[in-house]
């Protein structure tokens, strides 16, 4: 196996949350070497990390755009719920309480993981050497 295809093989292994202890038991190299790498390859490390945080997302049908339309959907059917009411009885204070709660959610969903172009990390790798 090529250096190139071990230095591969490290950054799959690293994203998905490798220690760099069992990382070394599995390709064979020593541990200062693999640290080495990992400061190197961390733009590519930290890319593959949010690719894997998406495979992981899709898989468990959790990516960002289902958990959106599911909270997009309770929160209207809760909206029309309100609508019919007068706000006087005390289950109107949970469907405001759970209203509030999942437009909470809501905002939180915004954040996707960032997945930059090898360009991108190329770019960002020269400006932390300069650094």
């Amino acid at each position: 196996m090529t250096n190139t295809d071990l230095k591969q093989q490290f950054i799959t292994l690293r994203a998905k949350g490798y220690s760099l202890e069992k990382i070394a038991k599995e390709i064979g190299k020593c541990r200062q070497t693999l640290s080495n790498w990992n400061y190197d390859l961390q733009e590519e490390i930290a890319n593959a990390k949010a690719i894997e945080l998406e495979a992981l997302f899709e898989e468990c049908f959790l990516n960002k755009e289902h958990r959106v339309k599911e909270l997009s959907t309770l929160l209207n059917k809760i909206n029309k719920e309100l609508e019919k009411r007068d706000l006087t009885t005390l289950s109107d204070d949970k469907l405001i309480d759970l209203k509030l709660k999942i437009g909470e959610q809501l905002k939180q969903e915004i954040i996707a993981p960032i997945i930059l172009s090898e360009d991108e990390l190329k770019t960002q790798k020269q400006r932390r050497l300069l650094i």
